[in-house]
């Protein structure tokens, strides 16, 4: 039967409804309505994820509770998703787990530090109690005589007993569970220790004979030390003891073992030969690692003023001694700052090392000699320089002296920035000078009006000797004078200074022959004439050298000097001649 709720619409009955059909209708919601509103809503919650969700969330927690006071199977079910849900912890962001467990971490590191800390006072007290004593210089005496350290020593003077190492053995295996050291004493590896011990019990175990709860309970090694052993279910202690321990440290191992067995009980039992699980037994095992020393009675020897004394003397000698350093030290700094060329821009000291860091000009001085001025050794001085380049004005002449090179007639200055060069130098040194002066590190300019080219200057001085060279002829003739040996002497020296001044000056430098007549003849004869005679002085040039030079040849008819008007003997002999030019004249310019 449908339920129809109160909600529902009223619709009108059809026209062939009848009334009795419409109360009916009416009483039945009036009857089932509720139970539907019931069942709607029941149905919305079921289906409703957010409402199960939260309303689940209520009563988690006491159902978790109720679980594990009844049984554990909820800790195992648990136990994979926590373990999963630390690791993506750890791996998203370790600071928040370290942060969780930082108050377990620092009692424990806090315990640890001080039990290092005491046993290292304690050791420093025994060694400071007999340092300075009659005692302590017989201690030191058989220490030398012995060859043994004098902690050693005192140690075996002083020390009642001592327990040095603990292993715990697993009884089945005979593999070392865990191992513990007081930290001062040579040992061998813990598994060959084991090992050892498991053969050593075997051997007794059959040649005694004996159940598998007897065996072994103490072995002594030579005078010094004894070795403990305490049996367990599962697993037993063996403690390496120097001296002679008192009864109540077997009681203390006894108890320390059989904490070892309930804190570990699992792990003992699943034991397959991994020995991870252990590592937490540290501090358990600990507490057996236990020492005591003779109580000594303390007062005041007189070699301790003594050495008091001479501990106030080394102290005062060495702050003068300081004091003396140091100032050295000031001094040679001073020194070394004022050296051209070099800036210093640290100085590390290292007890009675020095460390100078700093510049340094390549042309600067070497500074290593100046510490021994000082009172320093070569070894106690170290410069760490870079290379750089100083603008002093004194640094700047030596590199332009160095990079240039000037002869020693030319002088090098510095003026407001720009090098003043003054002197005689060759035409190629000053191109040189020319080109490469701007490339001085602090040179901004050069000034060479006093600087005299001296091959342009002996290019004009063999230009006005070519000129006043005259060869001389006879009368309508183009063989040469007799007499005429000293002008072509003099002819061919020049030409062989005109031959270098080419080669010096980069230029092609040359002569010209310039061939006269005198007025006799007409002017093609003259001019035929001087031809001749310019071509005569050009065949003997070629005859007595190979020149390389340019030599031009031309005739130019009648001396231009000559009168025709007025001619007299001596003008006439003169106009018979040959003169020279110096070509590319430009030059002297």
């Amino acid at each position: 039967m449908a339920m129809v709720s109160p909600s529902d619409p009223i619709v009108p009955s059809p026209d062939n409804e009848t009334p009795n059909q419409e109360k009916l209708k009416t009483l039945r919601r009036i009857i089932v309505g509720p139970a539907a509103d019931r069942l709607h809503r029941l149905e919305h919650r079921l289906d409703d994820f957010a409402t199960r969700t939260k309303e689940v969330s209520h009563i988690l927690p006491d159902a978790i509770a109720l679980s594990l006071d009844q049984d554990r199977r909820i800790a195992g079910a648990l136990r994979a998703t926590i373990e999963d849900s630390i690791r993506d912890s750890v791996r998203k962001d370790p600071k928040v787990l370290a942060d969780a467990i930082f108050p377990l971490m620092g009692p424990g590191i806090r315990r640890a530090i001080a039990t290092a800390i005491m046993g290292m006072i304690q050791s420093f007290n025994q060694l400071l109690n007999h340092s300075f004593s009659i005692q302590g210089l017989k201690w030191r005496f058989e220490a030398l005589r012995t060859h043994r350290p004098y902690a050693e020593i005192v140690l075996f003077h002083t020390l009642v007993y001592q327990v040095e190492q603990i292993f715990l053995i697993h009884c089945a295996s005979g593999l070392v569970l865990h191992h513990v050291s007081g930290g001062t004493a040579d040992y061998q590896d813990p598994d060959m220790v084991s090992g050892m011990l498991t053969a050593i019990e075997d051997f007794v175990r059959d040649s005694f004979g004996g159940t598998s709860e007897e065996g072994l309970d103490t072995l002594r090694i030579g005078n010094q030390r004894t070795i403990w052993i305490e049996k367990g279910p599962k697993a037993y202690m063996a403690a390496v003891i120097r001296g002679t321990p008192p009864l109540e440290l077997r009681q203390r191992m006894n108890e320390t073992l059989g904490s070892i067995h309930i804190r570990f009980q699992q792990p003992l039992e699943q034991y397959q030969g991994d020995s991870a699980a252990f590592e937490n037994a540290d501090e358990v095992l600990a507490t057996c690692l236990d020492a005591r020393f003779k109580e000594t009675t303390k007062k005041t020897s007189p070699l301790l003023w003594v050495m008091a004394a001479i501990l106030i003397g080394i102290v005062a000698w060495g702050a003068v001694a300081a004091f003396q350093y140091k100032r050295r030290c000031n001094h040679f700094l001073a020194a070394l700052k004022h050296q051209p060329g070099i800036v210093v821009t640290d100085v590390e000291k290292k007890g009675r090392h020095l460390m100078v860091l700093g510049l340094k000009d390549p042309l600067a001085e070497d500074p290593t000699p100046l510490p021994r001025s000082f009172g320093f050794s070569d070894d106690q001085v170290d410069f760490h320089l870079q290379p750089y380049v100083s603008l002093e004005p004194s640094f700047i002449l030596k590199r332009a002296r160095q990079i240039l090179g000037p002869p020693p007639s030319v002088q090098l200055a510095m003026q407001s920035g720009a090098l003043v060069v003054s002197g005689v130098a060759g035409h190629q040194w000053i191109q040189r000078l020319m080109t490469t002066f701007s490339a001085i590190p602090g040179v901004f300019g050069i000034h060479t009006q006093k600087l005299v080219d001296s091959d342009i200057e002996a290019l004009g001085t063999l230009d006005r000797h070519l000129q006043q060279l005259r060869i001389l002829f006879p009368v309508r003739s183009a063989t040469m004078d007799q007499g005429q040996d000293g002008v072509l002497t003099r002819l061919m020296d020049d030409l062989g200074l005109l031959e270098q001044l080419s080669q010096r000056l980069g230029r092609a430098l040359g002569i010209r022959i310039l061939g006269y007549s005198d007025s006799a003849g007409t002017e093609a004869v003259r001019l035929a004439i001087s031809q001749q005679r310019a071509e005569a002085v050009y065949r003997y040039i070629l005859r007595k050298s190979d020149l390389d030079i340019d030599i031009k040849r031309v005739g130019l008819g009648m001396y231009p000097q000559v009168e025709p008007v007025a001619p007299t003997e001596k003008v006439q002999a003169l106009s018979r001649c040959v003169v020279f030019e110096l070509l590319n004249h430009r030059l002297l310019r």
